[in-house]
């Protein structure tokens, strides 16, 4: 076990507890319980979004804010706000230029959720 650390000079000795007790111990449960809370949180944060080439597809975000795609050639994605019922939601907007799969996280800023979602753009059905 550690000795505790002292302080001062001479025969004044204080001496300073160490945190190795209920401190250390209060800090890791409170950080364990901040990680699988935070876990829980984004534990459906993926979605999926299928559209065909030329073909565009509205997916509601709530309140999550800018997108970035891995592979932004192959779509053309904006972010809209819609007046709905009781208030406002945002949009995402996908129309597929060229058939692929990225992935894109709407909400860009990283101190606020986000959510993730796979991209498929497929070609456009062959006509008889």
């Amino acid at each position: 076990m550690r000795q505790p650390a002292t302080t001062g000079c001479g025969s004044g000795l204080k001496v300073v507890p160490s945190w190795d007790g209920w401190y250390n111990e209060a800090m890791l449960r409170s950080s364990l319980m901040i990680a699988l809370v935070t876990r829980l949180a984004g534990a459906d944060a993926t979605g999926r979004i299928d559209v065909e080439v030329d073909s565009t597809i509205e997916t509601e975000v709530g309140t999550l804010i800018g997108f970035a795609c891995d592979h932004p050639k192959l779509l053309d994605g904006k972010m809209l706000t819609k007046k709905i019922e009781g208030g406002e939601v945002n949009v995402l907007v996908v129309k597929g230029v060229l058939a692929g799969k990225t992935q894109c996280r709407v909400g860009t800023d990283p101190m606020r959720p986000f959510r993730l979602f796979d991209v498929v753009i497929n070609d456009k059905p062959r006509s008889k």
